[in-house]
Formats: C-alpha cells, sequence, structure tokens
C-alpha cells in the first residue's frame, strides 16, 4: 500500500492521511482500523485482503505517523488528544464504528471505547491489553515487567536518531523477518518511517503514555489509575491474540477480559505479536462475525 491509496482528512489542529475503501455505506456501519508501532495503515493490507470486500474499512495513520501531521512535542501524544483524533474520525465518517486496533492502535481503541463509548459500537483488539491490566501486570507480574523494559528504552531521548542511522536494517530485523510481508510492504514502512519527524514523533506515544515502568527488582505500586473501576468496557469486546507473543504476554489476555461486562476471546496458537500478519484471515473472521447493523 502506498501514501497514494488515501486521503487527507482535517480533524481539529491535525489532518489524518486515511485510506478506505471496502463495502459501498448503505447502512452498515464502517469499520475503523487502527495500527501499532512503529506502522502505519498499510499495515492491515493482509486483514483488508481477507475482509475481500465484505466490509466497508477506514485505515488512519495515527497523529505522528507516516503521512499525517506530526506536532513537535511530547504533550501532543497524550491519551486524551489521541482519543480526542479518533472521535473526531469517526465523527467525520459516521459511527457508531465497529473499533479494531492492534498493539498501540488496540490500547487507543480500549480507551477509545473506555472514554467514548457511544461511538463505538464493537471493539476488537489483537495483541493489545486493556490500558489497566497492563499497567497492573507491569507492577506486579516479573515477566511482563521484563518483557516490557524496551519502553523504557523507547522513551529515551536519542531513540529517534539512532533508529533512523539505517531504516532498512531496522526493518529487516524486524518485521521484515514475517513471509508474509512483500518488497512493496517494505517500501511502504521505510516511506513511512523516513517522512521529516516521524519517528520522533513516533516514540512520542510511549513518552506520553501514563504507563510506570519499573526496572526489574525496582519497588513499585499500582498507579491509582490503573484501578479506577470506570476504566471497566461496555460495549462488546473480542480479544485475539496471537499466542507466541514475546512482548505482551498471554496472562493480559485473561486480565484484559476481566474489564469487559461481554467479551470474547479468540487465542491464535502459531501466530505472534503480529497477528494481523500471521493470520490475517483469523482477525478478518472474527471482525466478519461482528452482527451487521
Amino acid at each position: 500500500m502506498t501514501a497514494a491509496a488515501g486521503e487527507r482528512v482535517a480533524l481539529g489542529d491535525v489532518a489524518l492521511f486515511v485510506r478506505r475503501g471496502g463495502a459501498g455505506p448503505g447502512r452498515e456501519r464502517p469499520l475503523l482500523l487502527l495500527h501499532g508501532f512503529p506502522e502505519h495503515s498499510g499495515a492491515w493490507r493482509l486483514v483488508i485482503e481477507a475482509l475481500n470486500g465484505k466490509r466497508r474499512w477506514f485505515a488512519p495513520d495515527l497523529r505522528g505517523y507516516g503521512w499525517s501531521d506530526r506536532p513537535l512535542g511530547t504533550a501532543h501524544y497524550t491519551v486524551d488528544t489521541l482519543v480526542g483524533d479518533v472521535a473526531a474520525l469517526i465523527e467525520t465518517i459516521g459511527g457508531p464504528v465497529d473499533l479494531v486496533g492492534h498493539d498501540w492502535g488496540g490500547v487507543l481503541a480500549w480507551w477509545t471505547a473506555i472514554r467514548r463509548p457511544a461511538l463505538v459500537h464493537a471493539l476488537t483488539v489483537c495483541n493489545a491489553p486493556h490500558p489497566a491490566a497492563l499497567q497492573i501486570a507491569l507492577v506486579e507480574d516479573p515477566a511482563q515487567r521484563a518483557a516490557s523494559q524496551y519502553m523504557t528504552r523507547l522513551r529515551a531521548a536519542d531513540i529517534a536518531s539512532e533508529f533512523l542511522t539505517d531504516p532498512a536494517a531496522a526493518w529487516e530485523a524486524g518485521m521484515g523477518r514475517n513471509p508474509a510481508l512483500t518488497a512493496e510492504d517494505r517500501d511502504g514502512y521505510l516511506a513511512a518511517w523516513r517522512q521529516p519527524g516521524a519517528v520522533e514523533a513516533m516514540v512520542n506515544w510511549y513518552r506520553a503514555a501514563p504507563f510506570v515502568v519499573p526496572a526489574a527488582g525496582e519497588e513499585a505500586d499500582v498507579p491509582a489509575w490503573a484501578r479506577d473501576p470506570e476504566l471497566r468496557v461496555r460495549v462488546p469486546t473480542t480479544i485475539v491474540w496471537g499466542m507466541d507473543d514475546t512482548v505482551l504476554l498471554p496472562p493480559l489476555i485473561a486480565a484484559s477480559a476481566a474489564w469487559c461486562d461481554a467479551v470474547q476471546v479468540s487465542e491464535v496458537v502459531g501466530a505472534g505479536h503480529g497477528v494481523i500478519h500471521d493470520a490475517p484471515h483469523t482477525v478478518a473472521a472474527a471482525i466478519l462475525r461482528l452482527p451487521p447493523g
């Protein structure tokens, strides 16, 4: 997927680059797809192909990513601001939507369903934990704490320049290992990462996030925000999880489900953190099982 496949949509103080496609509008609910780090809207290519035109979909480059605007400074990437972007986009395309997110896009999807439930008909999250479940695990689960130390590194001041030293090598060391991703996918990612200021903006998501990541062995308490009962998710929720994920560990599934009023879980054996690439047909099937409306 290339940048030419979409258009920029003005949303208050930013414009987001948005791809769209699928079935005609009719009365069908839109499907809104939120990508993770360090991806862009093209990350959904395989899932979109698996949907085979059966759903009308929208996929933005989130604030700071790809061909969307990237305001300078961490203050522009708070949870409130990011939820505001999603809410404004839903209101522009017409909601409520079926909201789908992977990785950071999944965490943002959780926050949106929590804070703006009237805009979300149903929630589907792919290898993305409920925010409170993740924060509690970062304090109380030594394995998840160890697996999440990368978050501290991504908050470092020099990480953007380090990443940009050789983005092609970063691709080969990460997503380039997945045989489902093509040379065209590679070109799309590299073009997105090479947009001026993009990597700095992408890591600002980590810097502005409320998560406390204690070092191994460090004494820590769960922040009060992660105990708030108002973080319950009232909309129907589907959790799709690649069980080989070594970054966000499988115990987060049950911990996340416990915050939901109505939840279904699909555990995908043989898929890892990038379940949208590893098992796109499974993700698409979960989306297509949502009741029409």
